[in-house]
């Protein structure tokens, strides 16, 4: 066989396998992330994620909540806005708008009657708006003796409001928005709070405190006492925080890409990672909301809202 004959068969093989593999790559279906509504096949303990689509996108969003009809609350900060979506995953609509809009909203919390409250630290302001998003009131200026800077937002069962606020203090209101208390030290050293970015507050009135500026978790009494102070090797820089039922917490690791499930000593039980295989590559947790076995997390990086089962 001519060398001319044996390079022209080398070339006709090379085009079939070329074909062959084009037309295998075509009737492949692209793997192109669904974000929107439930999905099943995620990794680990993930069993939702929400990231709407046209009319839907999320840009930055920095905290989430669910009320007590299940609908959800996005503080949505790059979009200036507070979005809506349904049990499902499917956006409903905007909060406050358009009298009552929002800048650079960075975190929710939903009362037990059903009434959403809103931070705005850039506007040193908590918005106030009842079950059907009517607006309710601004609690601002003069509340705490100077303005607020919310960082976070949490409701006990008679409705008073934990303020997480960026000058390193808790203040807890009534449901009124008037000045209960300020909690600005803390049993720990340092002594006091540097950036508090996470609270949560149980049943009992424990108060879980993400002191990002210090890397640690504190949980404190009713009071703002200390009962234990938690920042493992495992903690980045914690963010949310919530408590998961059982004696159980959950914590945003925002620099570790993970959310952390914690027992009652602050030992860890499992870490549940943000990665690529869950629909957008790696993700900064930041704000959470726990309701009964699902912990809502907002991936501020991965513009979506990822929900975990914790059992």
């Amino acid at each position: 066989m001519s060398g001319s004959r044996r390079r022209l068969i080398s070339i006709m093989v090379a085009l079939v396998v070329a074909v062959a593999i084009g037309l295998l790559l075509w009737a492949r279906p692209l793997n192109v992330p669904d974000n929107n509504a439930s999905r099943r096949g995620l990794p680990g303990t993930v069993v939702q994620i929400i990231a709407g689509p046209a009319g839907g996108e999320l840009r930055t969003p920095l905290d989430v909540a669910v009320g007590p009809d299940g609908r959800i609350y996005v503080a949505d900060a790059g979009g200036n806005q507070v979005k809506v979506f349904s049990g499902k995953g499917e956006p409903v609509g905007l909060l406050g708008e358009p009298d009552h809009g929002f800048v650079y909203p960075n975190t929710v919390a939903v009362a037990p009657n059903g009434q959403i409250y809103v931070g705005e630290f850039q506007k040193q302001r908590v918005q106030v708006f009842a079950p059907d998003g009517s607006y309710v009131q601004t609690i601002g200026a003069g509340v705490a003796g100077q303005p607020l800077e919310p960082l976070d937002l949490a409701l006990d069962g008679r409705g008073n409001l934990y303020i997480a606020d960026r000058r390193g203090m808790i203040v807890v209101l009534d449901g009124e928005g008037k000045l209960l208390r300020k909690i600005d030290r803390v049993g720990a050293s340092p002594a006091n709070l540097a950036f508090p970015n996470g609270i949560a507050v149980d049943a009992a009135g424990r108060i879980l405190v993400a002191d990002s500026g210090h890397r640690r978790v504190l949980l404190l009494e009713a009071g703002g006492n200390l009962i234990a102070s938690y920042s493992g090797t495992e903690l980045n820089y914690p963010r949310g925080v919530g408590f998961a039922g059982g004696d159980r917490m959950v914590v945003a690791d925002t620099f570790g890409s993970q959310v952390l499930l914690l027992d009652g000593g602050f030992g860890l039980l499992k870490a549940m990672r943000l990665d690529n295989r869950a629909g957008a590559g790696a993700g900064l947790p930041n704000g959470l909301w726990v309701l009964g076995e699902r912990v809502y997390v907002a991936d501020r990086l991965g513009n979506r809202i990822v929900v975990f089962k914790v059992e």
